[in-house]
């Protein structure tokens, strides 16, 4: 199996180095502090013959054999003075016999032979021979060939290839910490686990680590982004097929700050529901993140989160988690494989600004990354670069103040505020499309220009832009390059929302509604300003109702592109308004208060509006609203849901929201936040209709996981001491005697046992070290 080594940076290599000869000697290798080595990097000592040889760990890309061989010269003059009875050097690059040969000749009489200087071959054979190595080394396993072809081969769900590879070659910045592997044995033990942290700090990275570790075990990856019902879908869909599925929720309660509309009045149940399956299900696995202060307020507001808590295995990723030498390798290694222009990286050494950020309480990773970035570098002289990430780091939102005011265009701007409404990313042609709703010019030669300029005028800075392609088309996915960047939209918006007015006329779907109403809508009482826009988005909403069209999505499914619609119901249009009326206390007229009380109206929107497979988290959504509204009494209330049930609990519409008993518990739980109970007829029709249709799928399976959760939910439901659970319990009876319930797997790893001492790391040293790398960096 061959390993790019080119993934690890110079300690980690070394660190590698150091295991596998600790691992083929079965003896202490000596390491040392990083810093300036007098040419020693390593040290063994063997007892038996008292004899003394010293390791040299060069680290540089494939191509770097001449930049090996000066530094060989340079290295020659400090053996020399160390006299030691035997020299070895170990490098990353493939060494051919002629290069050896080279080698040799300058590092005689301490070399002894070829044998004493190791390639990229040599290593990988090593590898081979002590494979536990890998362990401590997760980067390194990732980027393995084999590993690589099976997760670029595998099934993802609103994932690209694209996007999977492009975090693949990010890998090198990466800094391995306890954190993953802390995460990782969480979510193996307990099936899930939520990551939650300030925002960049990390939370997102380690989440798309376990995706790949998953992908590389045979999981497949869905990605959740709008509610908990996809990953429900997902896993009906899969379960036939007995498919392994990780399910990946980034930001499962919103991005800025926590809003009903993001954990809609009935999804913390599901998402409990999904977490108690998880746990009983040996083929599942369900990831979760979340800023930690979005989490402490969702406990606060929602009673379900707060009562359940010790239901979620929960690891928060804190800036005390990271070391001191965590620190600076992710610093050094965003700059050594940057690139940064020569000059600033040397002026970054010479400043030593790194002891600042180093121990700065902002510090960040996404920080990092942003000064980082070289097109941003460019507007700065080296001192004005310097000076750009001490405010950087001071005020992290403003360092996207001074582009976005001072180095962009007006219709630049307009093309980010509507990316920020189509959640951070869209497809060219409807990225042009919606902005030519805006941006209005004489001949569509003049926007055409206007926009591709402006367009590159945010690429590598605001946006990246990746192409997405398949045998027989292709398109071009534009998004943020920097969550950050969302951030610093939000903020922007709230504090002026003009900029919000500047995009209306581009809303065409409705999903650009929801995206800006938590921008709007927020705890603090509208100005008559923000109140005017308000009812602006309202009349845009009622507007379009009817009529919105559904937004098409490219992505990839088993390396085909292919399009799909949001699901859209009545249910969240009627939500939206009813959001968007509230907060300008302006109450539903009084002709459409009386349509929502009657069956006939539910009948035909729900068959206006092609409903999708699953929408009970919608439904949810607007029951909960009204049921906590003061602008409606009682009983308007009461022929509200009369009216719904009436609806839904029929043949031709329970289909749409029910697809498991899941499902069916969830929605009679939906149906009855108001009137707390069904009717005889409506409980008879919900159980006769789990028993012909959902039953019979069920006990004809033979996952015992699955019947296990289901006995569980249905003794905790209204479908209690019914045929249902007998079916089951007999069910489960059968297989329990034919094989016993699968252990948990519980993996081990070698992280964190060697956990790094503060005082072993020479800053100076270590960043000097960015100098001597510029040649191959640039």
């Amino acid at each position: 199996m061959a390993y790019n080594l080119t993934v690890l940076d110079p300690f980690e290599f070394e660190e590698l180095v150091c295991d596998i000869f600790t691992k083929k000697f079965d003896e202490l290798i000596e390491s040392f502090k990083v810093g300036a080595d007098q040419g020693i990097d390593l040290r063994h000592i063997c007892a038996d013959k008292n004899a003394t040889t010293i390791f040299q760990c060069k680290r540089y890309d494939e191509n770097g054999f001449y930049e090996l061989k000066r530094s060989a010269k340079k290295e020659k003059e400090k053996i020399d003075l160390l006299a030691p009875e035997k020299y070895v050097l170990v490098t990353s690059i493939p060494l051919s016999p002629k290069n050896k040969k080279e080698l040799l000749d300058i590092l005689k009489p301490w070399c002894k032979s070829e044998s004493d200087i190791l390639g990229k071959n040599e290593i990988n054979t090593l590898l081979s021979t002590y494979p536990s190595v890998l362990k401590k080394h997760f980067k390194l396993w990732i980027s393995s060939t084999t590993i690589l072809e099976s997760i670029l081969h595998s099934h993802t769900f609103n994932y690209t290839d694209n996007e999977i590879e492009s975090f693949i070659e990010d890998l090198p910045k990466m800094v391995i910490h306890e954190g993953f592997y802390r995460c990782k044995d969480i979510v193996e033990n307990h099936n899930h686990v939520l990551i939650s942290g300030d925002p960049g700090i990390g939370k997102t990275t380690v989440a798309k680590l376990l995706m790949l570790d998953f992908m590389s075990a045979g999981y497949e990856v869905a990605f959740v982004g709008t509610n908990i019902d996809e990953a429900w879908s997902l896993l009906h869909k899969t379960k036939e097929e007995n498919t392994k599925l990780a399910i990946v929720y980034d930001d499962f309660l919103g991005r800025t700050d926590f809003n009903e509309n993001k954990l809609t009045k009935n999804e913390d149940r599901r998402i409990l529901d999904l977490i108690k399956k998880c746990e009983k299900s040996s083929n599942t696995k369900l990831i979760l993140t979340t800023r930690e202060y979005i989490f402490e307020d969702a406990k606060r507001q929602h009673g379900a989160l707060h009562d359940n808590e010790r239901e979620f295995e929960k690891y928060a990723i804190k800036l005390d988690d990271y070391t001191k030498k965590n620190k600076a390798q992710i610093l050094f290694n965003h700059l050594y494989f940057s690139k940064l222009p020569e000059s600033k990286l040397v002026k970054f050494v010479e400043s030593k600004i790194y002891n600042i950020l180093i121990y700065h309480k902002n510090f960040n990773p996404r920080i990092i990354a942003t000064f980082c970035n070289s097109k941003t570098a460019k507007q700065y002289t080296d001192d004005e670069y310097i000076e750009y990430i001490k405010k950087a780091f001071s005020n992290p939102v403003a360092i996207w103040e001074k582009p976005f005011h001072d180095d962009i265009s007006e219709t630049a701007k307009i093309i980010l505020l509507i990316l920020l409404s189509l959640d951070g990313q869209s497809h060219f042609d409807e990225l042009r499309s919606l902005t030519s709703k805006t941006i209005k010019r004489p001949t569509s030669l003049e926007f055409e220009t206007e926009f591709l300029n402006s367009l590159k005028q945010l690429e590598g800075n605001f946006t990246k832009t990746q192409r997405i392609k398949s045998e027989t088309e292709s398109t071009y996915l534009v998004r943020f390059s920097n969550p950050s960047i969302e951030d610093f939209l939000i903020n922007l918006s709230r504090k002026n929302p003009s900029y919000i007015r500047d995009i209306v006329d581009s809303i065409q779907f409705f999903s650009q509604i929801t995206h800006l109403i938590p921008i709007l809508v927020t705890k603090e009482p509208p100005n008559n300003y923000k109140s005017d826009l308000i009812e602006e988005l309202l009349k845009k909403t009622i507007s379009l109702e009817g009529s919105f069209r559904k937004r098409p999505i490219a992505s990839f499914n088993r390396n085909s592109l292919f399009w799909y619609t949001e699901g859209i119901s009545v249910f969240s249009v009627i939500a939206a308004a009813l959001i968007l009326r509230e907060a300008i206390h302006k109450r539903i007229p009084e002709e459409l208060l009386e349509k929502m009380t009657k069956t006939e109206f539910w009948n035909e929107e729900i068959k206006k509006s092609a409903m999708p497979g699953n929408v009970t988290s919608q439904l949810g959504a607007l029951v909960g609203y009204i049921a906590e509204s003061n602008f409606y009494d009682d009983y308007e209330k009461h022929l509200f849901e009369k009216s719904l049930r009436k609806s839904i609990l029929t043949d031709e519409h329970i289909d749409s929201f029910a697809m498991g008993l899941d499902d069916v518990i969830n929605l009679e739980y939906v149906l009855t936040k108001i009137g707390k109970t069904l009717s005889y007829d409506e409980m008879d029709f919900l159980l006769r209709f789990t028993e012909m249709r959902i039953l019979p799928d069920l006990v004809g399976g033979h996952d015992l996981d699955e019947l296990e959760h289901a006995l569980n939910a249905v003794e905790d439901s209204f479908l209690r001491s019914s045929v249902i659970e007998d079916e089951i319990s007999i069910r489960l009876a059968e297989l329990e005697d034919v094989r016993e319930r699968m252990s948990k797997y519980t993996s081990s790893h070698g992280s964190g046992e060697e956990a790094d001492k503060e005082g072993k790391i020479d800053l100076d040293s270590m960043f000097s070290g960015l100098k001597e790398a510029v040649n191959q960096i640039v």
